[in-house]
């Protein structure tokens, strides 16, 4: 009888696992690989209808990026800017420029979306102003 309560001790002492939560629950949110960054313009910029812009975006991945795009549009869904792009390697500085012909006094969304080989997507909006 000693035998088996020194067993069933053991048992419960070593045997049982602290329970980790689900990463998808929502309590400890898995770490997003896939990083985009917009370097410029800065957020709310004020730009002249005409102004030559550098648009710069930083994107990044743990192990390697797939396609990329970077947009601008209004809010009816004009397009005044479009680039994309495919790449293997791990990290991209995208450096573009661009010439506002967007109409004076109208608010506009740079948009950029990437994608790894893990089939992730991630998005990055930011507001700018032509004046």
């Amino acid at each position: 009888m000693r035998i088996w309560i020194v067993v069933l001790s053991a048992l419960i002492l070593f045997g049982c696992k602290k329970e980790q939560p689900d990463p998808g629950s929502g309590t400890n949110p898995p770490q997003q690989d896939l990083f985009i960054e917009i370097l410029s313009p800065q957020a709310s910029a004020v730009i002249e209808n005409g102004a030559d812009t550098l648009i710069h975006v930083f994107i990044s991945d743990a192990l390697s990026l797939h396609e990329y795009s970077v947009s601008i549009t209004d809010s009816s869904g004009n397009q005044y800017f479009y680039e994309e792009g495919h790449t293997h390697f791990p990290e991209i500085n995208l450096n573009y420029e661009w010439i506002n012909t967007v109409p004076p006094e109208t608010w506009c969304i740079l948009h950029v979306v990437a994608s790894n080989h893990k089939g992730e997507i991630v998005r990055a909006e930011r507001m700018i102003y032509s004046d």
